[in-house]
This record gives structure tokens, sequence and C-alpha cells, in this order.
């Protein structure tokens, strides 16, 4: 069994990974300055890998740790910034988006869909623009080192895709990786029109 920790080397045989080091973050910061959050905690990460989560974004199936280490063995060697698909995001067309779920309460539902993703897709990642949202992301250390998360703003995610990109490396989304994103689940209708909490916390429209 290979657990994700501190300490674990990286191993390849080949261009193929047979074995991930990847350290777990889900940050929050009081002074809502998340990306300064994350450089000052990944500064002391020595891991190949970093993975960030929201505290709103939920995987669905206990195996979540297998699914990643299996993503990273297939395709850890191609794409630099992995991302996972969801339910809610802030752009409709967005890429890591599922249509038709946005307002699906039940838990039950999105279990299945998580089953599902991962039976018809399994560890399938696409080639994408960006940006991979941070609600779900990994990526390797050397892209941090490259391009740091921009400190006070909420487009920390776009910011570091941008700049990865710029710098050579490649993103993809898992599509066989789902999470459940509760984004702005207060205003469960209509979440990309509301953005009362950005003003209150950065002072931008």
């Amino acid at each position: 069994m290979v657990r994700y920790e501190k300490g674990k080397r990286i191993k390849k045989t080949g261009n193929r990974i047979t074995m991930s080091s990847i350290s777990f973050i889900s940050a929050f910061d009081t002074e809502k300055n998340i990306g300064g959050e994350y450089n000052r905690l990944i500064e002391n990460i020595n891991d190949d890998w970093i993975f960030i989560r929201d505290g709103d974004c939920l995987f669905l199936t206990t195996d979540y740790g297998d699914k990643i280490q299996a993503i990273l063995k297939a395709y850890g060697s191609e794409f630099d910034v992995i991302g996972a698909t969801t339910n809610r995001l802030s752009l409709l067309n967005h890429t890591q988006r599922i249509k038709g779920i946005q307002d699906e309460d039940s838990i039950t539902k999105h279990i299945g869909i998580s089953k599902e993703l991962w039976k018809k897709y399994g560890t399938k990642v696409e080639s994408t623009t960006g940006p991979v949202a941070a609600m779900c992301m990994f990526f390797k250390r050397k892209v941090w080192e490259k391009n740091k998360f921009i400190e006070n703003s909420p487009y920390l995610d776009k910011r570091f895709c941008d700049s990865a990109i710029n710098n050579g490396f490649k993103l993809g989304i898992a599509k066989g990786l789902y999470v459940l994103h509760l984004y702005r689940w207060e205003y469960k209708k209509d979440p990309q029109n509301h953005f009362n909490h950005l003003v209150n916390r950065y002072g931008i429209e």
C-alpha cells in the first residue's frame, strides 16, 4: 500500500512513474491571503507533487488516493498540472464542470457520478489550456518553483496556470476523477452572479 505523505520519493522506469511522492494541503487563512498561505506551506515541502484542495471540495469515494496514484503513474510524466472534474465552478463553460448537475443536492447521486466517471474514463487525462481550478489541483513542485501563487487575489489559480503555460508546462483534466464542490451553495440557483464575498474580501468587482 502506498501512503501519500512527506518523505516518499519518486521512482521512474523509463518515462513512467511507478511511485509518487505527494503532499496534500487544504489551507485556510483568516487574513484571506490563501495564495500566500499556499506559498508558505509549499516552501517547506520537498515532495515532487503538491495537492491542494478547498475546504468546500469533497472526494466521494474512499479510494481517491489510489486513483490519484494511478493517474500519476499513467500521466505524471506527460502533465505538470492536473485538475479534477466537478459539479460547480465560476464559469458555466469551464472544461472541468460536468453539465446538468450544478444544483443536484443528493449526495448519493454525486457518489454515483464519481463511480461512473471513473469506470468510463479511468486514469485518462485530457490536455487543457486552463485554467485548472484550485479547488482541486495537483502539480509538480517544479511548476510552483517557477511561478508561485499570487497573493491577496481570488485569481490565484488562473494566474498560476497562465504562468505555468508561459513557462512551458502542460495542463490537464483527469476525466475520471470527480469531486463535489459546494461553490457558493448559499446561492444555489445562480452562483456565478454572486460576488459580494469577493468585493468584501478583496475590494474588487
